[in-house]
């Protein structure tokens, strides 16, 4: 009788200290994800609709019943996860996208570059990673009695398994793309299987891209030796909407101003051939138009810097971005018909240092122009982190007492800007005084920079951004240069826009080759995503909805 009433008196026990963690746990859950995007800098009505539901409760009512290590290893994995998505949170205020995952691991270097700038952001990631580990290590020490099933995590395998077949075998695009108004225990689930299943596979060539190939015939040259220079500055991370010469409310490139006063320089808006510099450089030298167009890079048929060599150009690639960072892009734009190519290593730097701008100067002042140019010179600034990049003479809008991290990133930014406007003089003057020949000088950017004007998002790679997507393009010349063949007869033809495509083109028939029509907007433009092979996504753009 007294055993009776004992086991009775248990299972009482047993099934209030279940109830009880599974709404302390609920709890927990709620706290851990509110948590997460305050310190993110959600605040208010900003934050994440996640009302207290049914199936929150359900979940943590389907985990009570495993065993404490099991609890515990679990929230481990998760806060391992969270520590990555609240960084990421934190400095570009979305989470972590699947795409994104294997960029860490094949470019860690650009990563780890900007960490000395958000060390801050690490701090606050690491202690909301802690976070659920101590709730979970506290609420187990306050509730002994619940019922503990053996094995009774293979059971929670599942739904897992059904969700990878959901996403494999059905094509699902859940897990995708995060969603910032779910809690973050399920965007990391639904993250981390989508990779697994969906973009691993990629990533590593398990599984072909589903694009066309892109293939095209070398173009025929029109001019042989047409006798001009063509010189080249490639800009890192400039969007046109963060520069006075078109408009933006600072006046920070007057240099560039001066000159379209003067009428002196072509102006376009441009568009990029990919949100990051892995994309658009290999497809800008190479003339790619659209994904999947590795094959054809390789050929070397349409790439620039065999062209001009073999129309009597000496050809130059001069970078001073780091050498661990032109490592990924380095065989793209095909070396071998590369005269003289530099990374900021062979200026002094380290293996993973990016060099100064001056450098580009100090490098062209030591060039001989006895015979005709290709010359490509490749910036860094302004890439972040931004304030790094510029000396302090350029410190012209500064933080005001109270400003927050869009304010700082926005005011260093167009600081930086102040400065490319400063170099783009130089080499201007340099040029001028230097040259005799016919010599056209290009600038455009490699892709735009997001500055929070956009859903809060910082930084580039996402070709969903209007000013990741949107670069400057100027051309000018000095010594009886003709830029006639870039005036469009076509009304229909948005004269204010041009493609990164186009503007290779453009490139190509200064080198003396046929490769007309020029401008070509019938089929709009394509921006890729962060994958050469398209796997990423596309972004296709109608010229007639370009906006301002």
């Amino acid at each position: 009788m007294i055993s009776n009433k004992m086991n009775k008196k248990t299972l009482a026990l047993r099934f209030l200290g279940t109830g009880s963690f599974t709404v302390l746990f609920a709890l927990s859950l709620f706290v851990v994800n509110f948590v997460f995007y305050y310190v993110g800098g959600a605040r208010g009505s900003a934050l994440p609709a996640m009302a207290i539901s049914y199936k929150i409760f359900v979940v943590a009512f389907l985990l009570s019943f495993l065993r404490d290590k099991t609890i515990v290893v679990w929230q481990c994995v998760f806060a391992f996860f969270i520590f990555f998505e609240s960084v990421h949170w934190q400095y570009y205020h979305i989470l972590i996208f699947p795409q994104e995952v294997y960029e860490f691991f094949h470019d860690p270097n650009e990563v780890f570059s900007a960490l000395s700038a958000v060390v801050l952001f690490l701090l606050k990631g690491a202690m909301v990673a802690v976070l659920p580990v101590v709730l979970t290590l506290l609420l187990l020490k306050l509730v002994k009695n619940r019922f503990q099933i053996p094995y009774y995590g293979f059971v929670l395998l599942i739904p897992m398994f059904l969700l990878v077949y959901n996403i494999w075998n059905v094509k699902s695009s859940l897990g995708n793309r995060p969603n910032n108004n779910d809690n973050i225990y399920k965007n990391i689930f639904k993250t981390t299987v989508y990779y697994f299943v969906r973009q691993m596979p990629l990533d590593f060539g398990w599984v072909e891209s589903t694009f066309p190939k892109y293939v095209h015939d070398g173009y025929p040259i029109l001019h042989h030796d047409p006798g001009v220079n063509v010189i080249f500055i490639q800009g890192e991370s400039l969007t046109f909407r963060h520069m006075g010469v078109y408009g933006y409310d600072r006046k920070n490139t007057p240099f560039l101003s001066q000159l379209k006063k003067e009428h002196k320089i072509m102006m376009r808006k441009g568009v990029p051939l990919g949100p990051c510099t892995s994309v658009s450089l290999p497809s800008f030298y190479n003339m790619i138009r659209h994904p999947v167009g590795i094959k054809q890079m390789l050929s070397a048929q349409t790439n620039l810097f065999r062209m001009a060599k073999q129309n009597g150009f000496e050809t130059s690639f001069i970078s001073v971005q780091s050498r661990d960072a032109l490592s990924y892009i380095k065989s793209y734009l095909m070396p071998a018909y590369i005269d003289h190519y530099m990374d900021s290593k062979d200026f002094g730097m380290g293996t993973y240092e990016a060099g100064s701008e001056q450098n580009l100067l100090s490098y062209l002042r030591r060039v001989s122009f006895s015979k005709p140019q290709f010359l490509v010179l490749h910036e860094h600034a302004c890439h972040l982190v931004y304030d790094k990049e510029y000396p302090q003479a350029y410190n012209i809008y500064r933080d005001k007492k109270g400003s927050g991290h869009r304010e700082h990133e926005v005011n260093t930014y167009d600081n930086c800007m102040s400065y490319i406007d400063s170099i783009y003089k130089q080499i201007y003057f340099e040029l001028m005084k230097r040259t005799h020949r016919p010599t056209y000088l290009i600038f455009d950017s490699d892709h735009g920079e997001g500055l929070g004007e956009q859903n809060g998002y910082y930084g580039h790679g996402n070709n969903a951004i209007r000013n990741v997507i949107n670069i400057p393009i100027i051309v000018t010349g000095f010594h009886g240069v003709d830029m006639s063949f870039l005036k469009s007869s076509d009304r229909d033809y948005r004269s204010d826009w041009m493609s990164q495509f186009e503007l290779s083109k453009v490139v190509a028939h200064l080198l003396g080759y046929g490769v007309a029509p020029i401008l070509d907007q019938t089929k709009g433009y394509v921006v890729n995503g962060s994958r050469l092979d398209g796997s990423d996504g596309i972004r296709k753009v109608e010229v007639k909805s370009l906006g301002d």
